[in-house]
């Protein structure tokens, strides 16, 4: 990627601010049941929103470990986004 990884992890947090603020305008409260999958995912997101960019470096260890939690993130999502929609039926 030609964009530096430091300025992908300050995105990266932001994005998890900007979606941590959308589920609480939306409505998600800790009075909503969600399973522990959902539940440490949200957990995750507050922690990963918390990273510091400044303690990366340039390395390809650091560009694998932010693949992954991309992967992470984007599956995390997922699961949330089912798992919070009700269930339609199609006829």
């Amino acid at each position: 990627d030609d964009v530096a990884l430091s300025s992908r992890i300050i995105a990266m947090t932001d994005w998890c601010h900007g979606l941590m603020y959308g589920l609480s305008i939306a409505g998600l409260s800790d009075e909503i049941e969600l399973s522990k999958d959902s539940q440490g995912f949200i957990n995750d997101l507050v922690k990963i929103s918390q990273a510091d960019h400044q303690l990366v470096t340039e390395e390809n260890e650091d560009e694998n470990d932010f693949a992954e939690l991309c992967e992470y993130l984007r599956m995390g999502l997922f699961v949330l986004y089912n798992e919070l929609q009700p269930n339609t039926a199609t006829v």
